[in-house]
């Protein structure tokens, strides 16, 4: 082999190396890169707290996103933050007034928005399109982004909030769905928590375990088959409260009437008189109180006492 081809082999041997070394480089530096950028989308941000409504129709189900019977979200849309007439971000209050207005509203959720985002706390509300009535309608309302857990065909139905039914099917088999009556077979929603919850979440894509707030809204219209309902209370505390002040009256009154009436009875038990003769309560003309008597065989007739009592009795089963 000639010294010139010789040379020639030596050089391009030396390209080679030089080119893996090269490459070797970049792929440290681009391991680097994306190691530290994995670092910054990880920073924790604060918790967020999910305070419970004053309102009878807005129940806060929980932390989390909210869930259909399956685990999968809810379509939702947000209001643009570029207009003026967005409600106010990160009030509980003012996403719950949005959801009221829509007819078709099931319940909405509060999201932790990226860094980057001019706002912190985003109201997301499930409705079957844009909102359009209320205080907000003129604000611009974009649908959120879909996902492969997404509920299929604009489902809306809210049946628990994500982070309670990971934790519950983590401890448990079971569905960690509460069970309705036999009535409809659907469950029932989550109780309203008493005080507020706390979810942490991170920066970055909001998933099931992020720090998000789920309620849900008690009677929409048209409501979605399987989004279930909560029952009303056969008496709420105002009607029982209502009821209570009344019998007492009633008690009172009818205490205050009673020596009067037993008057007027033991009047009508001496004075009145048949054409055939006899009592108009003696144990041939009203055979229901002869006991009272014993047939006739202790007093004519019963007493006004005993036909109060009797009274009371029959009204008593009646009602």
């Amino acid at each position: 082999m000639g010294r010139v081809h010789v040379l020639a082999l030596i050089l391009a041997t030396a390209v080679e190396v030089a080119d893996v070394a090269h490459v070797d480089m970049y792929t440290a530096t681009a391991a680097t890169a994306t190691a530290t950028t994995t670092t910054t989308t990880t920073t924790t941000l604060p918790p967020l707290t999910c305070n419970a409504s004053k309102d009878l129709d807005i129940t806060l189900v929980g932390s989390g996103r909210c869930v259909d019977h399956v685990g999968n979200f809810s379509v939702a849309y947000s209001c643009w933050r570029d207009t003026e007439n967005c409600p106010p971000t990160g009030t509980h209050d003012a996403c719950a007034l949005v959801c009221l207005e829509q007819d078709s509203c099931t319940g909405f959720e509060l999201r932790p928005l990226p860094p980057r985002s001019p706002e912190t706390v985003g109201c997301f509300v499930f409705t079957k399109g844009p909102p359009t009535a209320g205080i907000y309608g003129h604000a611009r309302w974009i649908r959120d982004n879909e996902t492969s857990r997404t509920q299929p065909n604009g489902g809306r139905v809210v049946v628990a909030s994500s982070l309670s039914s990971l934790s519950s099917s983590s401890s448990s088999s079971s569905p960690p769905f509460r069970s309705d009556n036999t009535r409809s077979g659907l469950p029932q929603p989550p109780s309203q928590p008493t005080t507020a919850s706390t979810a942490n979440t991170t920066a970055g894509a909001v998933t099931e375990t992020s720090g998000c707030c789920c309620y849900k809204r008690a009677y929409p219209y048209p409501n979605p088959l399987t989004n279930p309902i909560p029952a009303p209370p056969k008496q709420s505390a105002v009607q029982e409260k209502a009821f209570a002040v009344h019998a007492l009256k009633a008690a009172e009154a009818s205490r205050a009437a009673l020596p009067d009436l037993v008057k007027l009875i033991e009047y009508c038990t001496v004075n009145a008189s048949l054409s055939g003769g006899g009592s108009l309560f003696d144990h041939n003309h009203c055979p229901g109180m002869a006991y009272a008597t014993q047939n006739g065989t202790l007093a004519p007739y019963p007493s006004p006492t005993q036909l109060l009592d009797r009274f009371s009795a029959e009204v008593r089963a009646a009602e």
